[in-house]
């Protein structure tokens, strides 16, 4: 029997039926992708809603911190003994500082980091007070240390705000090998009477150095008052440097290093 043959109107039903398959298979791909961008799009606000929550909490942590931390103390040189932390902290106070205090004033104190045998550095000793008096007077008192000795005491700072104040302080080091007035207060770096953040100095968009008006007060205040000719011939030179531009300082763009430990 002979095979009918194909009309053309065979061929185009042919044609449109698959047509009809194909366009369904890509209205149904098209519904998976459409499915699958959604279920992205939540995962991605379930993970800034935990990033947000993650934020909060961190605040909220760095706040306890820096609140238990606002009566504490950090002493770097005090010899270890076995006597405990508890009592070499009110020796020192007492002996060195000249303070009396009694023992139940201090709340807590203990060593930064593991005791290693024969280690010739003794280990910092926190000390925390329940009176903010107490740790004032503490600081003030630990100024009149004398240099050279290796023992001085600083506040305890939160692992945040020693991140930032590392910074700073290379920064500071940096300034003042430059020849500039800089120092540190209230958490942000003078240079030349001019402030600059921690924020600041890690901006992006710094340039690997940059520039701050250079006055001339640090270099005449160093200058030697017997020689007034010199001292004159220096002001005019920093006045000329001044008018003709600005002087570089050695502020490098840098990111803080992790530091291992919480505490130095």
């Amino acid at each position: 029997m002979a095979e009918k043959p194909i009309s053309l109107e065979d061929i185009y039903n042919l044609i449109t039926n698959s047509n009809t398959e194909l366009k369904g298979e890509i209205e149904q791909l098209n519904k998976n992708i459409t499915e699958v961008k959604k279920e992205i799009e939540n995962t991605n606000n379930k993970f800034k809603e935990i990033e947000e929550e993650n934020k909060t909490l961190k605040n909220k942590l760095n706040v306890l911190e820096a609140k238990l931390k606002k009566y504490s103390v950090v002493a770097y040189g005090i010899n270890e003994e076995d006597k405990g932390a508890a009592e070499e902290a009110k020796e020192f106070i007492e002996q060195k500082l000249e303070i009396f205090i009694e023992t139940t004033q201090i709340r807590d104190s203990y060593r930064i980091g593991r005791k290693v045998e024969n280690q010739k550095k003794p280990r910092p000793l926190v000390i925390e007070l329940l009176n903010y008096r107490t740790k004032q007077n503490i600081l003030i008192k630990s100024k009149q240390l004398p240099r050279g000795s290796g023992v001085f005491v600083t506040n305890d700072y939160t692992k945040e705000e020693y991140e930032k104040r590392k910074v700073l302080h290379a920064h500071l080091k940096q300034a003042r090998q430059a020849n500039n007035s800089a120092y540190i207060k209230n958490n942000k770096l003078y240079v030349n009477g001019d402030a600059y953040s921690y924020e600041t100095l890690q901006q992006d968009e710094l340039p690997e150095t940059f520039t701050v008006e250079a006055t001339s007060k640090f270099e005449t205040g160093h200058r030697s008052t017997n020689n007034n000719s010199e001292t004159k011939r220096g002001e005019k030179r920093s006045a000329e440097e001044a008018s003709s531009g600005k002087q570089k300082i050695l502020v490098i763009h840098q990111g803080p290093k992790l530091r291992s430990n919480s505490r130095p």
